[in-house]
């Protein structure tokens, strides 16, 4: 805008910024929302598999953390067996290896080339991070599905399968 009124410039940089805040928020609400839909399968196996499988199970809710019911129902799911068939449980464990593997290997590979064209080594940190944070956490989420869902078709498979024959 060149030649033109200051203050015009002004509010047109503003009126473009405010808009590209407001698709960036927009971009990370629905990431957010996706990345929490993906997450049920993986907090609902890290709740049954850590010590800390009640905390998890609680996360998220309202009101207070400790009730003595919820504690004695805690309690009472650890002991019980798992509902879940073993071909699920392989699956999502095998999906989730195999989903954050790219993540982990672009981390690695990030952080040596950057090292390599002679960069600080807070730079190789951040290209790490960002292979962990980006591609492994999402590549983990996926795979973790996409594992179960598959553990689950062969389970449905194999038992009908026997119920045939």
């Amino acid at each position: 805008m060149e030649g033109g009124n200051t203050l015009v410039d002004w509010i047109s940089y503003g009126i473009l910024g405010f808009v590209l805040f407001a698709l960036a928020v927009l971009v990370l609400r629905s990431a957010w929302f996706f990345l929490s839909l993906l997450a049920i399968p993986l907090t609902d196996t890290l709740a049954r598999r850590t010590r800390l499988g009640g905390a998890i199970r609680r996360w998220g809710e309202r009101g207070a953390p400790v009730d003595p019911r919820m504690a004695a129902s805690d309690v009472a799911h650890e002991v019980a067996p798992s509902q879940v068939p073993r071909r699920v449980r392989v699956g999502a464990g095998v999906g989730a290896v195999l989903g954050a593997l790219p993540g982990v290997w672009f981390a690695i590979r990030g952080a040596t080339l950057t090292l390599q064209r002679g960069e600080t080594v807070m730079n190789a940190l951040a290209q790490a991070a960002l292979g962990i944070g980006l591609v492994a956490s999402a590549g983990l989420l996926v795979g973790t599905a996409l594992g179960a869902g598959l553990g689950l078709a062969l389970e449905a498979f194999s038992s009908r399968r026997s119920s045939a024959g």
